[in-house]
């Protein structure tokens, strides 16, 4: 079932945004796609004279297809929160597609783990690659090598890493105790939104504790992996739940941050807590709990 949008309070034309200089900011409410729409490119695109409830009800979002289901935004172009260049895509857009876990710490090793890090030390983790990943399997908590990305609306869309709307049947269906993961980390990445080349600011928990991402799996019949080594058969896909950033990580990144588990309780309680409280989760670690990390690149 596809959430239902209020295109009728959308008053205006596209027009009014141009004469602004307005850029128009789409929130797909299925896949959580993001998406900024420039004034300037609306002006050679689409005639001004054009609703914009008329614009949002045939929007369809370039990343799962769906037509009509995205909320818009107004975003004046002097938000400096804002990078203008005529869309900010998927790939731009999401939050968390880097991280690190130190397999030391994690107490894992080459051998036992059964793939190879990318160095001895470390794994440094983007979208569609393996990573460590513990979900319960006979009330055991269990270390499994899962693939970064479920699956996507489409076949042909990319796959998904992170997840905001609970609420979306897609996503309803991997949230109860039998498909919950945690998914530990030592630091993650943030693009920074200031005008210019993107620059990465890494965060991680204060003190070296423990912690985790709160993270959904499923098992996946394809082929994934990095173009220039795909792999076709069965995967077991993960990726973690986002919600809105604390202070620290939204004065970077202020779209979201992933949801973040620190110590073993919270960790216990996520993997076994009942459906009804999977939204209690989805809040941001306060700021005290995390720091920026100086001088990682």
């Amino acid at each position: 079932m596809e959430p239902r949008i209020d295109h009728s309070r959308l008053a205006g034309t596209l027009g009014d945004l141009i004469q602004q200089q307005i850029d128009l900011c789409m929130f797909c409410q299925v896949c959580d796609d993001s998406r900024l729409w420039a004034y300037d490119w609306l002006d050679r695109r689409a005639p001004p004279e054009m609703e914009i409830a008329e614009w949002s009800r045939r929007y369809r979002c370039p990343r799962c297809g769906t037509v009509g289901a995205s909320d818009s935004r107004r975003v004046p172009r002097s938000n400096p929160n804002v990078q203008h260049l005529g869309w900010i895509g998927a790939k731009e857009g999401q939050v968390c597609n880097r991280y690190q876990a130190s397999i030391q710490k994690l107490g894992l090793s080459e051998e036992i783990f059964g793939f190879e890090p990318w160095s001895e030390t470390s794994l440094e983790i983007f979208p569609d690659r393996l990573a460590p990943v513990v979900r319960m399997e006979d009330g055991i908590p269990t270390w499994r090598a899962m693939r970064w990305g479920m699956p996507p609306f489409k076949d042909t869309a990319h796959p998904i890493t992170n997840i905001r709307n609970l609420t979306s049947p897609w996503w309803q269906r991997w949230l109860s105790p039998p498909n919950r993961c945690l998914v530990p980390f030592e630091r993650f990445a943030e693009y920074t939104a200031d005008p210019g080349p993107k620059k990465d600011v890494w965060f991680r928990v204060t003190d070296d504790r423990p912690a985790a991402f709160a993270g959904i799996w499923t098992g996946w019949e394809g082929t994934r992996g990095p173009k220039s080594a795909p792999v076709t058969g069965h995967h077991d896909l993960f990726g973690f739940l986002t919600t809105e950033p604390n202070d620290l990580v939204g004065g970077v990144h202020p779209k979201a941050m992933p949801v973040i588990l620190i110590g073993q309780q919270a960790m216990r309680e996520w993997l076994t807590a009942p459906m009804t409280a999977v939204s209690d989760f989805a809040r941001p670690v306060p700021d005290e709990e995390m720091e920026i990390i100086e001088g990682v690149v």
